[in-house]
C-alpha cells in the first residue's frame, strides 16, 4: 500500500457539518445558511448519504453547482439513510411510540463496507452531489474487521482514476486507533469525535501521513455543562469572573469551546455546525483573531475542576516539550 501524505490547507481549518442542516428549516433556508458560510470563507463542507434522511448530499450538490470551485466536499460510505417509503415511516413512528425497535424493513442495512457496496455508494453520492469527483470519501463508522485489502484496493483505484481526491475514516476513537495501527499510513485523514473529556480515554497517535479532523465538540458533554451552569448561580459567577463572559451565553461559550478545539487540533480541521449566520461569522473570525491562549487554558482548568475532563497535554504543548528536551 502506498502512503498519502497530505498537507492540510489553512483555508480548510474550519468545516461546516451538514448532519442537521434541514432540522427545523426549509431547503431554501438551509441553502442560504451554506451560502452565508461560503461568503464568510468556509470552504470545507462535510456530508453523508444518511444525513437528513438522505437529502443533505443533494442540497450540498445544489449549492456546489452554483458556487463552482468554491467548495471542498467530503462525503461518506458505509451507512445508508432509512427508507422514506410510507410503510417504513409509519413503522418507525409506531415503534418509537411503543418504545421498541422498528422492523428490519424500516431501517437501513448495516455494515455496507463490501467493495461492491462502497462502489455503489460512491456512484450514488456522485450523482446526488452532481459531481464527477468527490474531494474526500470517508468510511462511515467502520469497525476494524470491515477494513479489508480488497476494500483498500477499491479506494486506491478510485483515487487513481480521479473519482475521489483522497480517502479516510470517520468513526469512533478506539476503532480509528485500531484501524490506523493495522494499516499505518494508508488513510490520509481520520475524522474523530472530540470533546475535552474524551481525549484521554483513547489517545490517537498522529503520524505525518494522517490528518486528524475533530467533530462533536459541542455534544452531550457541552449540553451537560450548560445544564450545570444554568442550575448553579455560584458556578456561573466563577465562570464569568474567570473567563470574562456570560456563562449562560451559549453562543459565546460554544465559540470558546471551538477556539479550544482549534488550539488543541492545530494541524487539522475542526467541524462545527450552526443554524445562525451571525455565529458562523463569529466562528470564522477565530482563524484571524484567535482567542488568547491564557483564556483557553483557563477554560480547560475550569472544565477539569468540574470533572468533565482529565488533565492532558495538547499535541502542540507535547511538541514544544519534546523540542525543549531535544535542546
Amino acid at each position: 500500500m502506498d502512503v498519502v501524505t497530505p498537507l492540510w490547507p489553512r483555508d480548510l481549518r474550519l468545516c461546516f457539518g451538514t448532519a442537521n442542516i434541514l432540522n427545523g428549516r426549509s431547503e431554501v433556508e438551509a441553502a442560504r445558511l451554506m451560502d452565508a458560510a461560503l461568503d464568510e470563507g468556509i470552504r470545507y463542507f462535510d456530508t453523508a448519504p444518511m444525513y437528513c434522511g438522505g437529502h443533505a448530499e443533494r442540497l450540498v450538490g445544489h449549492v456546489a453547482c452554483r458556487r463552482r470551485g468554491k467548495m471542498f466536499i467530503a462525503t461518506k460510505a458505509g451507512m445508508l439513510p432509512p427508507s422514506t417509503s410510507l410503510p417504513a415511516r409509519a413503522a418507525r413512528r409506531i415503534a418509537q411510540a411503543a418504545g421498541v425497535s422498528p422492523p428490519a424493513f424500516a431501517v437501513p442495512p448495516s455494515r455496507q463496507f463490501k467493495p461492491v457496496q462502497v462502489a455503489a455508494s460512491l456512484q450514488t453520492s456522485l450523482r446526488q452531489l452532481g459531481k464527477s469527483r468527490i474531494d474526500m470519501l470517508l468510511l462511515h463508522e467502520p469497525k476494524p474487521q470491515d477494513i479489508t485489502d480488497d476494500l483498500l484496493t477499491l479506494l486506491q483505484d478510485r483515487r487513481d482514476q480521479g473519482d475521489i481526491g483522497q480517502f479516510g475514516l470517520a468513526t469512533g476513537r478506539q476503532a480509528t486507533k485500531d484501524i490506523m495501527a493495522r494499516y499505518p499510513g494508508v488513510f490520509s485523514y481520520a475524522q474523530v469525535p472530540d470533546a475535552m473529556g474524551d481525549r484521554n480515554e483513547v489517545a490517537i497517535s498522529r503520524s505525518a501521513a494522517t490528518i486528524i479532523g475533530s467533530h462533536s465538540l459541542l455534544g452531550e458533554r457541552f449540553a451537560s455543562l450548560v445544564r450545570r451552569l444554568t442550575a448553579d448561580d455560584l458556578l456561573q459567577a466563577r465562570w464569568r469572573s474567570t473567563l470574562g463572559i456570560d456563562a449562560l451565553d451559549t453562543s459565546e461559550l460554544a465559540r470558546l469551546f471551538l477556539a479550544e478545539a482549534l488550539d488543541y487540533n492545530d494541524a487539522g480541521p475542526v467541524l462545527f455546525s450552526s443554524g445562525n449566520a451571525r455565529n458562523v461569522r463569529a466562528n470564522v473570525r477565530l482563524l484571524s483573531e484567535p482567542i488568547d491562549r491564557q483564556k483557553i487554558a483557563a477554560l480547560r482548568a475550569l472544565v477539569q475542576c468540574m470533572g468533565i475532563i482529565e488533565a492532558e497535554t495538547s499535541p502542540r504543548e507535547a511538541r514544544r516539550s519534546s523540542a525543549r528536551r531535544r535542546r
